[in-house]
């Protein structure tokens, strides 16, 4: 009853006709369980079962005998994925009691089988084709399964004949247990004298025929179950195909778009080839689904085309994915490649570039990520997704190209399969076999392209002969932007090649030459072309051995170089002879913002030298060095550039002063060479940022400095057995804090006494008569340590009003008759002249040290103020 959102009943035989007893439904329009809005169709079961097509609920609801709370077995709100209903009117059930419905409001009929639910009829749209309806309300089936469907708006009943085979696949779907495993080493099916070079597209029937495309020779190769050699080998007039299909009648679908914009069709039983596809590009995966739509993934076109096959006219092709642009969006693709259509018409898509398999339902432009990058549950990583089935309970089996292997989903999640230790040519190894053959023709393709603007080819050993067939295009390609030749084992003749490209180039803007080999002399042919490149932006030689050398070709490169903006040069064994040609190219170039120079051997020497020159440079803005040997000295030059530079340079030290990470910006690169004024400056710039929360005076923050010793460890004169509890015991005596900053200032202390209390014996000197070398503690002393003690004493001198006069003249003293002795040392270069101004050092020393203690311990004990 639809005007009354229940289902009523009677029995038949009663000898009086009674009242109508309820069988589904409240009578109140509602979706809870019990309830009904608007039903339609009914259809109960040998056991009493009701099944209510549940119209306005979109739904259709399942009430076991005696039952008045419904389960909801196909629609919305069902526990198990079904399929999206809209105005459901028509239920039935076959033998098997797989369910189907009319679906009103999508015009179409739909039903469940083994695998699923999919749509049977008037898939594609509602209209008044043979193959289309429009409002269906009705269904029926005769004795030989055909279909009868009201077709209301088109004024008919249509008549659907049952296709003997169309329950049958063509492929096979077998069913995995869980934990299935496949043995890591292969036996070699075909090998290249019989399957040619760079072998694509294969595909084996459900009589374990298996078929593959021999691209060199334009021919389809078919081996029977069993048999060790092709069996039957079809030629034709295609040219390289890249995939192939094969439906349950032996028919084969051959793609054909390379050179004659087509997809072809080998009819088994004439044994001749027809057209029935055209297209404007190689597919790079062919199928046709339940319906016989025949499907075709447009790597260079970012979508996947389709048409029906039953059509009587070839009608262009509809859109099934993509936009046709190349993007990252649910509705978009970039450059997808393999795909599979399941038993419900739903679209599942290897979309390479973005790194992810994309999952269209059918009838739908938005795709859902199902594997790799953006996927909303946890799933895989993947390089370039190439191919995508799915087994006979719907996991996926991917192609993850650039990892070289074989991945699958289960029960228990994502695995690898196959190819899981690296890649290569060994029985458990695979490899993308794209190499320098591949190189030669993409690179002939590429030169009369006016389209691809971005190629990234990655790991697949082009070496130099790949590189020149690419070095040669560049002189006429002027479209390409981007060409990423990451670890092809390229070497200096290839990198001369790709220079050579660069000269006459007008388009590039970024070359990723990563994890190749070419060493400095490959790095001296880049600089050779750099020099008058315009339009390159973006050089990345990461790990290429170019060592000093190569640094300083590229370094004087970059001197006249105006457009290039990153360079990126980790791991290359630079030292600090290549950081310093860098460094004076810093002092002239203008146009770079980002050095990386991470994992070098710059050393102390190196970072000086980059120190002095970013003083002037403007314009970079990010310098990574961090795992370049560089110690205190190194750091103390860069922090202390920070003041200078005015480019807002950030600069990575990651590694070299670990246990101050948490020090804030502020506190960690900006403060000056010794504790006393300098640190009580940098507190009171933060006191202003907390002026809120804390309430201080200048003199307590004056107080709290000398309680905190430097980071920089050539001025740490403070004395011994300061701790950060001792330090908080009095902070909290002389500060009302908030929670929040007392933990903020206890993170400071942490990571200054971190550092304190490993130069406890900073002052302790070495006499080494063989060397003359003076050291303080693992640190050499040298004319920047003299340089520390200048800044502190200039500091002393100039009378600072937050600085006690007394204190001042008590430490000026010591620390002048340490520069007397250290100059006349420095000037003499005698034993004599070391020895005496060792004596006095530890004499001058001492003093300083009993100056700094006594007047710690009266701060401690609150006997001392500080005015």
């Amino acid at each position: 009853m639809y005007y009354h959102h229940r289902v009523v009943k009677r029995a038949l035989n009663d000898a009086v006709m009674a009242s109508n007893r309820v069988a589904a439904g409240t009578g109140n329009p509602g979706s809870h369980s019990k309830e009904l809005t608007g039903p339609h169709g009914i259809f109960v079961d040998v056991n009493l079962d009701l099944y209510v097509a549940d119209c306005y609920n979109n739904r259709v609801q399942l009430f076991q005998s005696g039952e008045s709370n419904g389960i909801t077995v196909a629609g919305n709100g069902s526990l198990n994925p079904t399929i999206t209903l809209f105005f459901p009117t028509g239920i039935i059930l076959d033998v098997e009691k797989y369910l189907f419905i009319v679906n009103l409001g999508n015009h179409r009929i739909v039903g469940s089988g083994s695998h699923g639910f999919r749509c049977l009829v008037g898939c594609y749209g509602w209209g008044s084709q043979s193959n289309q309806l429009n409002d269906p309300f009705s269904l029926s089936f005769d004795h030989s399964g055909n279909m009868f469907v009201t077709d209301q708006w088109n004024d008919r009943i249509q008549k659907f004949l049952l296709m003997k085979d169309s329950s049958a696949l063509s492929f096979n779907q077998p069913k995995f247990c869980s934990a299935a495993i496949w043995y890591s080493n292969a036996t070699t099916f075909a090998n290249q004298s019989i399957i040619g070079r760079a072998p694509r597209g294969i595909f084996v029937n459900t009589n374990n025929k298996f078929y593959a495309t021999n691209r060199e020779n334009n021919a389809i190769l078919v081996w029977d179950e069993d048999s060790d050699n092709p069996t039957n080998i079809i030629c034709g007039n295609f040219t390289k195909p890249t995939s192939l299909f094969v439906t349950s009648n032996g028919d084969i679908y051959i793609d054909d778009g390379y050179k004659n914009g087509r997809v072809q069709k080998w009819i088994a039983e004439t044994n001749i080839f027809v057209m029935v596809m055209n297209v404007s590009s190689e597919c790079y995966g062919l199928f046709v689904d339940i319906n016989d739509t025949l499907y075709c993934s447009m790597y260079y076109h970012h979508r996947v085309v389709k048409r029906a096959l039953n059509d009587a006219v070839m009608v262009s092709n509809r859109v099934a994915a993509g936009t046709g642009n190349p993007g990252s969006h649910s509705s978009e693709l970039n450059g997808p490649r393999g795909i599979f259509v399941d038993m419900n018409l739903d679209l599942y898509v290897a979309d390479c570039y973005n790194n992810r398999v994309q999952l269209f339902q059918s009838g739908e432009s938005n795709g859902i990520t199902v594997a790799g990058n953006g996927s909303p549950n946890p799933t895989i990583s993947v390089d370039c997704p190439n191919g995508v089935t799915l087994d006979g309970e719907k996991y996926l089996f991917i192609i993850d190209q650039y990892n070289h292997r074989i991945v699958g989903s289960s029960l228990n999640g994502f695995r690898c399969l196959v190819g899981c230790y690296g890649w290569g040519s060994q029985s458990s190894q695979l490899n993308d076999p794209f190499r320098k053959i591949g190189a030669q023709h993409l690179a002939d393709a590429l030169r009369y392209n006016m389209a691809l603007t971005t190629l990234k080819i990655r790991c697949n050993r082009i070496d130099d002969v790949g590189a020149q067939h690419f070095g040669d295009t560049l002189q006429y390609n002027m479209i390409l932007t981007t060409l990423d030749v990451a670890s092809n084992k390229i070497g200096h003749i290839g990198t001369q090649h790709l220079a050579d490209g660069l000269r006459h180039n007008i388009a590039l803007a970024i070359l990723n030459l990563d994890y190749n080999q070419i060493g400095d002399v490959g790095a001296q042919h880049l600089a050779k072309n750099l020099r008058h490149n315009t339009t390159l932006t973006i050089l990345n030689l990461k790990s290429n051995k170019i060592g000093d050398m190569g640094a300083q070709y590229l370094a004087i490169a970059l001197q006249y170089n105006t457009t290039l903006t990153t360079l990126g040069l980790e791991c290359n064994e630079i030292g600090q002879i290549g950081g310093k040609h860098l460094a004076d190219t810093l002092r002239r170039n203008t146009a770079l913002t980002t050095l990386n120079l991470d994992y070098n051997q710059i050393g102390d020497v190196g970072a000086q030298h980059l120190a002095g020159a970013l003083r002037h440079n403007t314009t970079l803005t990010t310098l990574n060095v961090g795992r370049n040997q560089v110690g205190d000295v190194g750091i103390q030059h860069l922090a202390d550039t920070l003041r200078y530079n005015t480019a807002n340079l950030e600069s990575s030290l990651y590694n070299l002063y670990s246990e101050l990470r948490s020090f804030q910006n502020e506190l960690l690169y900006q403060t000056n060479h010794c504790i006393f004024p300098n640190l009580n400056k940098n507190l009171l710039q933060h006191s202003k940022e907390l002026s809120n929360k804390i309430n201080v005076t200048t003199n307590e923050l004056f107080y709290l400095s000398i309680l905190i010793p430097t980071r920089h460890q050539k001025c740490s004169f403070a004395p011994e057995q300061i701790t950060s509890d001792l330090i908080c015991q009095r902070i909290n005596s002389q500060f009302r804090l908030s929670p929040n900053i007392k933990l903020y200032l206890q993170s400071i202390f942490d990571a200054l006494i971190h550092s304190f209390n490993h130069e406890i014996n900073l002052l302790k000197l070495e006499l080494n008569i063989k060397t003359k070398q003076l050291s303080f503690y693992r640190h050499s002393l040298t004319t920047i340590h003299c340089q520390y003690i200048q800044n502190f004493i200039q500091i002393l001198s100039t009378g600072q009003q937050s600085f006690n006069k007394q204190l001042q003249i008590q430490l000026y003293e010591p620390l002048v008759n340490i520069m007397k002795e250290f100059n006349r040392m420095n000037n003499e270069k005698t034993d004599e002249s070391l020895e005496s101004f060792l004596f006095t050092f530890k004499i001058h020393i001492d003093r300083f040290n009993e100056i700094i203690h006594d007047l710690y311990q009266q701060i401690t004990d609150g006997s001392k103020t500080i005015d």
